[in-house]
């Protein structure tokens, strides 16, 4: 007999054939009431276990030391040194951690316990132990070893340097320090490690691959002056995200034949002043990815790297940067250089830029904006191979130096200053000295109204032909020693524009010009002239003098003056301004002597 359900909506009944009804209601009831309970089970879960917890962090409350009181039994140092002389007071510390005992839990000398002490008096030579237990974690290890001398090993695997903010000059000058284990340190507060290892004169390789620091932002003199550095490993862990300074990171590292920075990340850094400076023996620099996008101070970066032979600086980003002085001077090997990618509108001083690249034969500055330069004095300095220099794009009208700009180019045989604006310039001292290849120096359109030192301008330019200086305003020269000396086949020259009134020193000004004829100086004002010795010194081919605006008293220094012009010859002068007799007697023998007061021959 099968069962059958029925549904009755008014009563809300279920009914089962042959089986008692049972309300809906009910049942739901039961169902709330399980429920019910589960809930009340919850906040008592809930109060347990606050309560538990309470009772764990009591516990630990009252179980916790004061920091005074926690042994840091693992925080320490061990350092080895060698002791060469008897009786010697050796100095542990700097003597800024004079106060040891302050930080100092126990010092340990060859497994000996000994006073917690700066200095020791050792009776007796060897190599020593020494294990340095520290209270507690340290903030700064500054200057901690500098100067240390006797200091050949350090160990700091086991120093707590989770709290250390500074390491500063730790190691500075201890030079005879030679292996520095340093391996899986964290210190992860640290920001400034300049300098720590400057001057370590014994230190031939170093190993921060395993250097934790991430927050480091200064590394300027790191390693400057280890000079028997051979190896440096910056790879893996050591963190240079938040760099900014660099300056003389590696500067005197003159051992040093190769470094990689290209895993270097030097995105905030402002500062490379130096970088390289006086890497003697590095030839290979590896720096294709690094990033100088925010890099202010590029100056004497590479000077005197005297073994690099070429150097790719086509990556480089110069958008921001100001000082490029002296940045590849003294690379006397380098043949090639790459800048074309470098934007220079922000620069301000280009000094001694490329000085003494003895053997550079090509350099490409087509990418230059030279507009903000103030100081351009001896950028091309002593470039003896250059014969050919496009500074057609060049805009001087900011820069008050060119001292020495082209000076000692030996082999430059053109050059086109169409665009140079020379109206700030105070500086032309030695600015085509020895220029010995041009024949023409087109200086027309120079403005010298600002210009106070014209010394040694034109010296040495022994094949140039002719001058133009028509156009030149001297009223501030003061200097104009050994101007035109050595200009071997310059046969005249037309200063008639020359204002000498402020002029102190003309000594030497046409020494060794063995060509030159006629010399009309009657416009030249000498009264604050100090020196005209060797003027016209060999001047062999000479045969007349105009000096009749010449002011010569018993202090002007004259010595030799006119030797060795040509044997005969006419000279003008004014007795008037001659107070020292002895001038006038040191006037060139068998020379026509004129004096313009009453016309008549001297000698």
């Amino acid at each position: 007999m099968s069962s059958s359900i029925k549904i009755d909506k008014e009563e809300d009944i279920v009914r089962l054939s042959n089986s008692p009804s049972i309300p809906l209601n009910e049942k739901r009831s039961s169902k709330l009431k399980k429920e019910e309970k589960k809930y009340k089970i919850i906040p008592t879960i809930i109060i347990v276990s606050s309560f538990a917890i309470c009772l764990i962090i009591i516990f630990i409350i009252l179980n916790m030391k004061k920091e005074d009181e926690i042994k840091w039994d693992n925080n320490k140092i061990v350092a080895k040194y060698e002791i060469i002389s008897i009786n010697t007071n050796v100095s542990f510390f700097n003597a800024k951690y004079k106060n040891v005992s302050d930080f100092i839990e126990t010092m340990k000398l060859n497994d000996v316990v000994i006073n917690n002490t700066q200095y020791y008096f050792f009776n007796s030579t060897g190599n020593y132990t020494l294990e340095i237990i520290f209270k507690k974690p340290l903030l700064t290890t500054e200057e901690m070893f500098k100067y240390c001398h006797e200091l050949i090993e350090i160990d700091l695997t086991q120093l707590h340097t989770g709290e250390v903010e500074n390491m500063t000059d730790m190691f500075n000058g201890c030079s005879n320090l030679k292996n520095v284990n340093m391996k899986n340190i964290y210190a992860p507060k640290l920001k400034n490690i300049g300098g720590m290892f400057s001057r370590c004169y014994s230190l031939t390789s170093i190993d921060l691959s395993s250097f934790k620091a991430t927050q480091v932002k200064d590394i300027s003199r790191l390693f400057e002056q280890c000079t028997n550095l051979t190896y440096v490993n910056l790879d893996n862990n050591f963190y240079s995200l938040n760099i900014k300074n660099m300056y003389f990171t590696f500067a005197r590292c003159s051992s040093l034949s190769s470094i990689n920075l290209n895993k270097f990340n030097t995105a905030q850094v402002n500062n490379m002043y130096g970088l390289f400076y006086l890497c003697t023996s590095l030839k290979d620099i590896s720096i294709n990815n690094i990033n100088t996008s925010e890099v202010v101070n590029m100056g004497s970066m590479f000077y005197r790297c005297i073994s690099l032979t070429s150097l790719d600086l086509s990556n480089f980003n110069t958008t921001k940067v100001k000082k490029m002085e002296q940045m590849l001077a003294e690379c006397d090997s380098l043949i090639s250089l790459n800048l074309k990618s470098f934007n220079t509108e922000n620069v301000d001083e280009m000094q001694f830029m490329f000085l003494r690249c003895y053997n550079l034969i090509s350099l490409d500055l087509s990418s230059f904006n030279t507009s903000s330069a103030t100081n351009m004095g001896g950028m091309f300095q002593e470039c003896y191979s250059l014969t050919f220099l496009d500074i057609s794009n060049f805009d001087t009208s900011n820069s008050r130096s060119i001292l020495y700009m082209f000076g000692d180019c030996i082999s430059l045989t053109s050059l086109n200053l169409g665009r140079f604006n020379t109206s700030k310039v105070e500086s032309m001292y030695g600015v085509f000295r020895n220029c010995k290849s041009l024949k023409e120096i087109n200086v027309n359109q120079f403005i010298t109204s600002k210009a106070d030192n014209m010394g040694v301008m034109f010296a040495g330019c022994e094949n140039l032909l002719k001058l133009n200086l028509k156009n030149f305003d001297t009223s501030k020269v003061t200097t104009m020693h050994n101007m035109f000396e050595g200009n071997f086949k310059l046969t005249s020259v037309d200063l008639s524009s020359f204002n000498t009134l402020n002029v102190n020193d003309m000594s030497n000004m046409f020494n060794n010009c063995t060509s030159l004829t006629s010399i009309n100086l009657y416009n030249f004002n000498t009264e604050k002239v100090q020196d005209i010795s060797y003027m016209f010194n060999n001047c062999n081919s000479l045969t007349f003098i105009d000096i009749s605006s010449f002011h010569v008293n018993n202090e002007t220094e004259y010595i030799n003056i006119f030797n060795n012009v040509s044997k005969s010859g006419t000279l003008i002068y004014n007795s008037s301004n001659i107070i020292s007799e002895k001038f006038i007697e040191s006037f060139p023998p068998n020379w026509e002597i004129i004096d313009v007061n009453d016309g008549l021959i001297f000698q």
